[in-house]
């Protein structure tokens, strides 16, 4: 597994998949600070202890900089090409999501379904397939229950998840390739 700790990360936005590279950088050991244009107030941490964590928040929340960091991860609403994002690049940060994330940690087969509409549709029906033959199948990514990264401690290197991605999650894998990739035209 990746090493993580003490390492610098910086997660930018705290919305779903936020919170879970959080919980995972956490328990991995990192030195993490979480970005975050909305207030301190309007922020749900849920089962994130806010002492364990730095906090840079409110409207000019990026203004800190981001080049301290050893790796940045953004949520998916967060524009890839932020001048502060690519800055923080240029020096060396690496930025990453979630998925991306999942992707170096999982060793198993991942089939990755993209497109405009269907995606949905399309993830659940080879789920479907693949668990009535008897695979060891997971479904997540816009779908499904539960954390991403939380799958990691379920799946082992026969398991298969089925993964619905949108494009702003795919933005940062150009060196991944799923095992399959269905393309809804």
């Amino acid at each position: 597994m990746r090493k993580f700790k003490n390492k610098n990360a910086a997660v930018i936005g705290l919305g779903f998949e936020g919170r879970d590279v959080v919980k995972f950088l956490l328990k991995v050991g990192a030195k993490v600070t979480i970005y975050d244009k909305k207030q301190l107030k309007e922020l749900d941490f849920e089962d994130i202890n806010p002492k364990n964590v730095n906090l840079i928040t409110g409207e000019n929340y990026l203004s800190a900089g981001l080049t301290k960091y050893d790796i940045i991860f953004r949520s998916p609403g967060v524009y890839r090409y932020l001048p502060e994002i690519v800055e923080a690049e240029k020096r060396g940060s690496e930025i990453s999501n979630q998925v991306k994330l999942f992707f170096e940690l999982f060793n198993g087969k991942i089939i990755g379904v993209t497109g405009t509409k269907g995606k949905g549709t399309t993830s659940t029906l080879i789920y479907e397939f693949l668990k009535n033959s008897g695979k060891d199948v997971y479904i997540s990514g816009n779908i499904g229950a539960g954390s991403l990264l939380n799958l990691l401690e379920n799946v082992n290197k026969t398991s298969i998840v089925v993964l619905e991605l949108s494009s702003f999650q795919l933005i940062d894998l150009y060196y991944f390739r799923p095992f399959g990739l269905a393309q809804k035209c």
